[in-house]
């Protein structure tokens, strides 16, 4: 669901102009807050699902230096795409095409991780 809504909330980006109604913009924005909610709580239930107890707390550290390196990432990509100049409508465009490709390729990623994973013969079919 989340990668879903970044997916929509960026491709819905592409089509914000300096005349977009406030209204509009408001609905892009909330889109692009549903990731927001639903992301992290289905990565901390498959850290708790997943890992052993003994190293919880060198994942959940991992967990939150991923998420602080991701935060310097986009910081990073806003500063080259809106660069020194004002926000514009060029500006925001470049960013959210990238945004688009980014959202697909997550979607492409937890696709062909959901299809492996389904594929993967389970343990007890592993030895009958």
């Amino acid at each position: 669901i989340g990668c879903a809504a970044a997916f929509a909330g960026t491709l819905a980006m592409v089509f914000l102009t300096a005349g977009t109604s406030a209204v509009a913009v408001l609905g892009v924005m909330a889109l692009l807050g549903i990731p927001n909610g639903f992301n992290p709580i289905s990565e901390q239930s498959t850290l708790a699902m997943t890992v052993p107890r003994e190293h919880i707390g060198v994942a959940s550290g991992l967990l939150r230096t991923g998420g602080y390196i991701g935060a310097m990432v986009a910081s990073s990509l806003i500063g080259l795409t809106f660069g020194s100049t004002a926000a514009d409508d060029r500006s925001l465009h470049a960013l959210s095409h990238v945004l688009v490709v980014l959202a697909a390729l997550l979607i492409t990623i937890a696709l062909v991780r959901a299809y492996v994973h389904a594929r993967r013969p389970k343990p007890q079919e592993m030895y009958s």
